[in-house]
C-alpha cells in the first residue's frame, strides 16, 4: 500500500471507488454533522470526488488533500473550476474560492502550516489503508482537528478472510478502538450486496456504516 500503488490505479483508471455524484451518505447525513455555513473542512484522500463542491457551494471553505497529480487535474476540469497553482512544498497547492486542494501526501499535513479543522469527511480514507497505517492515520487527522471538532465516517465491514483489501474491512470494534478517546454515534447502518468483484469470492454481504465522530473538548 504504498505511493505508486495509488499512483498506478489513478494512470490505469481503476478507480472503482470515485462515485459519479455527491455521497448519498454525506447529503443525507449533513444536517447532523454541519448545522451552519463557515466550517473549515478536512477531506483526506479527496480524489476528485463530486463532495467537494458540495461543501463548497453550501458556504465552507475545504481542504481537500490527494496524492495523484491526475485526480486533482481532472477534478477540475471536470467542475470547470480555475485555480491558482503554487510549489508549496510538500504539497502542490490548488487554490480557488473557498475551496484549496493539496496534491502530496495526506500524511505530510501540518497545522502550524495548513491550519485547525473544525469539520472532516472520510468518505474511503480509512478502508483505503491497511491495519498497520490506520492508527497512524487517525492519530494525523486527530492532530489537524479542533477541540470539539466531528468527522463524519463512513466505514465498511465484510469478511476480510475472502478477500484482499482496498476497500478494507474496518468493523465497528476497531473505529471505536482508534477513536477511543472520542465520542462515536452510529448515524446509519445498512447491509448491502457486495461489488461483482467481492461477489465472485464469496463475499455474501457488505455492512457500510455512517458513524459522527466527536473530538473531546479542550483539557
Amino acid at each position: 500500500m504504498d505511493r505508486e500503488f495509488w499512483l498506478k490505479r489513478w494512470r490505469e483508471k481503476q478507480i472503482g471507488f470515485h462515485q459519479n455524484g455527491v455521497h448519498a451518505d454525506l447529503q443525507r447525513h449533513a444536517g447532523q454533522w454541519i448545522r451552519s455555513p463557515g466550517h473549515q473542512i478536512l477531506v483526506p484522500l479527496c480524489g476528485k470526488s463530486h463532495d467537494l463542491s458540495w461543501l463548497v457551494r453550501r458556504g465552507h471553505h475545504v481542504v481537500g488533500v490527494e496524492l495523484s497529480e491526475l485526480a486533482v487535474e481532472a477534478f477540475h476540469e471536470e467542475h470547470k473550476i480555475e485555480a491558482s497553482v503554487t510549489e508549496e512544498a510538500p504539497y502542490t497547492v490548488w487554490r480557488s474560492v473557498s475551496l484549496t486542494v493539496l496534491q502530496g501526501d495526506f500524511f505530510d499535513l501540518d497545522p502550524a502550516t495548513h491550519g485547525i479543522f473544525d469539520r472532516a469527511w472520510d468518505r474511503a480514507s480509512l478502508v483505503a489503508l491497511p491495519a498497520n497505517l490506520r492508527p497512524t492515520y487517525v492519530q494525523k487527522l486527530k492532530h489537524m482537528l479542533s477541540p470539539n471538532a466531528k468527522i463524519l465516517l463512513n466505514a465498511f465491514a465484510y469478511d476480510q478472510s475472502k478477500i484482499e483489501g482496498p476497500p478494507f474491512s474496518v468493523p465497528e470494534d476497531e473505529v471505536r478502538a482508534l477513536f477511543n478517546d472520542c465520542r462515536v454515534t452510529i448515524l446509519n447502518e445498512v447491509e448491502e450486496a457486495p461489488s461483482p468483484r467481492m461477489a465472485e469470492v464469496g463475499v455474501p454481504t457488505i455492512l457500510t456504516t455512517t458513524y459522527l465522530i466527536e473530538m473531546p473538548p479542550p483539557s
